[in-house]
């Protein structure tokens, strides 16, 4: 959407899957952070000796959001996932100082 509409808005996505064969559309999601502005932040919960991951492991949390986003208060949170996710999600950015109406989300699951 923001492509196609050449929003050219700054966007910075935090991505968590358990594993790296779980980044859905992997590619794309690198190119789109090569061309258009946005910082692609992959975190791995469950990474495996094998799978020679480089970027961020473990939960989305409060120091990686600080330090991926140094900007976070000025941003405006979006969530996307299943509820437990989503309520984790609300509660991290709470703990930043993010108030709770700023935060919009699309619950899945």
């Amino acid at each position: 959407y923001i492509k196609e509409k050449n929003l050219g808005i700054d966007v910075s996505l935090i991505y968590s899957v358990r594993y790296p064969n779980e980044i859905i559309r992997r590619a794309e999601l690198e190119a789109f952070e090569k061309s258009l502005n946005m910082k692609l932040v992959v975190t791995v919960t469950r990474p495996q000796p094998g799978d020679n991951w480089r970027g961020e492991t473990g939960h989305i949390n409060e120091d990686m959001i600080k330090r991926n986003v140094p900007d976070f208060m000025e941003r405006d949170p979006y969530i996307c996932g299943p509820l437990a996710f989503t309520n984790a999600m609300k509660q991290v950015l709470s703990n930043i100082g993010i108030d709770e109406a700023r935060i919009k989300a699309d619950v899945w699951g």
